[in-house]
């Protein structure tokens, strides 16, 4: 059951991922990862002794890069307000060209 409920919230994460991207990167990536981390620990909890411990190792490193990706994003929310802008976020458009932007 709890290996279940972890892969349902690595659904969920993931359609929040989508909208993220919207937002900026550091978001967009603080929430994909989270969702792999799900990912690996719900099937940790559904295959074999050294199959889970290798993606309960995996889903440690992950969760601990997006801890890293989160932290990058509310320091970067906390102090843009502050000091102008300085921490860039890569706001969504991310690659738009001038001669593709749309009226």
């Amino acid at each position: 059951a709890f290996g279940t409920w972890l892969l349902l919230w690595c659904v969920f994460t993931f359609m929040l991922s989508w909208a993220a991207w919207y937002i900026n990167m550091p978001a967009f990536l603080a929430f994909v990862l989270l969702a792999v981390g799900y990912l690996f620990f719900g099937l940790a909890n559904f295959v074999g002794s050294p199959a889970s411990q290798a993606l309960s190792t995996a889903g440690g490193w992950v969760l601990i890069a997006d801890g890293v990706a989160a932290c990058y994003l509310a320091w970067g929310l906390a102090v843009n307000p502050v000091v102008g802008g300085k921490v860039p976020l890569w706001p969504h458009p991310y690659a738009r060209s001038p001669a593709s932007a749309r009226p």
